[in-house]
């Protein structure tokens, strides 16, 4: 994850290479390298919890490996810049330019939960979910409907 400015000064102090960014950029290509979206890594991340969390998915005296358990809660946002692009073409020296708005208008937050039947809830806000708006989802309008049995909430 390093800019290739970065990668320039550190050839140029530690190696004594001075070489241009578009070289630079060349030479990466060359070597198979190519600029692609970074996936993100939690940094929180704990192995053990996670593995202990699969662990007792696949205990058949806990789950029944069909998905009736498992309930998806989501929550997605959208204003005036949510369809705004950020890369574009243009030809070599000129600026890839396109109109958009700068307002970014009226924020609304969606939240839903879902399960193998299909939707068990949906909420929209104006503006943003905070956890106790969450949490009062959660509780008011997806686990009165599901209380027969447990289940596993999974949140993204």
């Amino acid at each position: 994850d390093t800019y290739l400015t970065e990668l320039q000064w550190f050839l140029a102090v530690h190696h004594d290479i001075a070489i241009s960014i578009s070289a630079l950029q060349a030479t990466l290509q060359k070597a198979g390298l190519t600029r692609k979206l970074l996936h993100k890594i939690a940094a929180e991340r704990d192995h053990q919890r996670r593995a202990d969390h699969y662990a007792a998915i696949w205990n058949p005296l806990l789950f029944s490996r069909t998905g009736r358990e498992f309930v998806a809660v989501d929550e997605s946002s959208k204003n005036d810049h949510t369809t705004a692009r950020s890369y574009g073409r243009a030809p070599v020296g000129q600026h890839a330019d396109f109109e958009d708005v700068f307002v970014r208008g009226v924020w609304y937050s969606l939240v839903a939960a879902m399960s193998m039947k299909g939707y068990i809830a949906t909420r929209v806000i104006e503006g943003s979910y905070d956890a106790p708006e969450y949490f009062s989802f959660i509780v008011d309008e997806v686990v009165c409907h599901r209380l027969p049995f447990h289940c596993l909430f999974i949140t993204f």
